[in-house]
């Protein structure tokens, strides 16, 4: 069996577990090709997949020939395809419409590569890809099923419903998306949406429950720098903290374009001696950055236009690794976490709450082992490995 995985950036750090993915599948020996838009700049995970075509490291005259020649040859599915690109623009921003355009065009271009290989599915993650895909189905008959993650589910302006219709299955990691798309889509794919979860990483550390909370208390916060994870939030929990004098030690990893943001706030709070960004990490560091965690903290809300997450992947790492998990209940994060068993729920932008959960796992040590021993058997039943491998492996027979 042979995938053509259509994806906007490969590989990413932030995605590692669509890297986890295909490396699951290629044990299987499902051989994946991967057409990317861009091409990362880094060289994490970069030898996984044997056949990646860069769009944008392509000749513009290439590009060209290709679409041009594509369109010759299809000239009535081309105008049939721009129609239903242009139908219902509805609220669509005029960057959304060029968007839209564009993914029209590199379908057609990749097109030209796929026709000429006997791939048995096509299959891609973000919304970027699912306008490509659709146009590849169109011009080569190839079956394809998208997956789609939290912030373009609630943030989503227009759903093109030709895209939709014509897909095999529609893929979300979490029961809260599958709840949501099909609200503002009228249950109209509601026998194509199936959940299907991320693959949960290799631990390579040994994790036992936690006993007790450390002095100072080590807190830790991943994840991307932006808007919707409310850090300051976070922040003003931390100064409570130190104006009750209770002395902690916070730790931010990930980058995004919130982190002079944060900087700022910490030193106006002053509590900026208190805490350690790292930036970036890798998987490697990650468990050791939980090794040395008493507490995970996750005060992400909902955010401007609708963003905000779904199930946050680093929120089952952290179960894994044993770490009680503070974290706001919107979403599906209630589906990972009952309150007071496998974690506490907190409101979303409620500093005060943040405050007196840190100060109630800190003071009660029966709850916080209770929460440390059975955060990982939770995470273990929601996310397995063997299961979701053999739900896309069914999807994919599906030709």
């Amino acid at each position: 069996m042979k995938i053509a995985y259509i994806l906007p950036v490969f590989p990413q750090r932030s995605e590692t577990f669509i890297i986890r993915e295909i490396k699951s599948l290629s044990e299987i020996n499902i051989k994946i090709d991967v057409f990317t838009l861009k091409k990362d700049d880094s060289l994490f995970e970069r030898s996984i997949v044997r056949n990646i075509t860069y769009y944008d490291k392509s000749n513009l005259l290439s590009k060209i020939y290709r679409v041009i020649k594509n369109i010759i040859f299809n000239p009535l599915k081309y105008i049939k395809i721009f129609k239903w690109t242009l139908k219902n623009l509805g609220n669509c921003t005029i960057y959304d419409l060029f968007r839209k355009i564009r993914h029209l065009h590199i379908g057609f271009y990749l097109s030209d590569f796929i026709s000429k290989t006997n791939y048995d599915y096509l299959y891609t993650h973000w919304r970027t890809g699912i306008t490509i895909s659709a146009v590849v189905n169109q011009l080569t008959g190839i079956k394809y099923s998208i997956c789609l993650h939290a912030n373009e589910i609630y943030t989503e302006r227009q759903i093109d419903e030709w895209k939709f219709s014509n897909t095999a299955e529609i893929i979300v990691n979490n029961t809260y998306n599958k709840y949501f798309f099909n609200l503002i889509t009228d249950y109209q794919f509601e026998n194509k949406i199936k959940v299907i979860r991320n693959i949960p990483p290799n631990i390579d550390k040994k994790f036992f429950p936690r006993k007790k909370v450390g002095t100072p208390i080590n807190l830790l916060c991943l994840g991307r720098l932006i808007h919707f994870k409310d850090h300051p939030t976070l922040l003003s929990a931390c100064k409570l903290l130190l104006e009750n004098g209770v002395e902690f030690r916070l730790v931010i990893g990930g980058d995004g374009n919130t982190y002079k943001l944060i900087e700022s706030l910490a030193k106006e709070m002053k509590i900026d001696q208190y805490i350690q960004m790292i930036g970036s990490y890798n998987e490697d560091e990650l468990w050791d950055l939980f090794q040395n965690a008493d507490l995970f903290i996750h005060a992400s809300g909902i955010g401007p236009g609708g963003a905000r997450d779904g199930l946050p992947n680093v929120i089952i790492e952290a179960m894994m690794a044993c770490v009680p998990v503070i974290s706001t209940y919107i979403s599906s994060i209630p589906e990972a976490i009952d309150n007071e068993v496998d974690g506490l729920l907190i409101p979303e932008k409620d500093p005060q709450s943040l405050y007196d959960a840190i100060n109630r796992l800190n003071s009660d040590q029966d709850l916080y082992q209770h929460i440390s021993r059975n955060s990982p058997i939770k995470a273990q039943k929601i996310f397995n490995k063997s299961n979701t491998v053999q739900l896309l492996k069914e999807m994919f027979n599906q030709v």
